[in-house]
């Protein structure tokens, strides 16, 4: 059980048999786990990093759903502003 890194021709290949065509995705006890968070929700609450009770694990969905939005509007906002200053042009 260890990493498996894949070239830009592997993951190609292996793409269709994935689900949602998509890395991360994680492995456990024969059953396929996909999306980042999940994963990481998941080897949380395996490793005893959860939170003690569904309030704090509320907490804490709140702190990371928070930075995904961040993130998310790190990314958006230079397209949207792109996309004005060539409406403008």
């Amino acid at each position: 059980n260890h990493p498996i890194y894949l070239s830009t021709g592997e993951f190609g290949a292996r793409k269709s048999s994935m689900p949602y065509g998509q890395v991360p995705l994680l492995e456990y006890d024969g059953v396929t786990i996909c999306q980042s968070i999940t994963i990481t929700r998941f080897l949380a609450n395996e490793c005893g990093l959860a939170g003690k009770d569904h309030l704090e694990n509320a907490k804490i969905d709140e702190v990371v759903d928070a930075v995904s939005d961040l993130l998310t509007a790190r990314v958006i906002f230079p397209i949207y502003r792109m996309n004005l200053e060539i409406a403008f042009f």
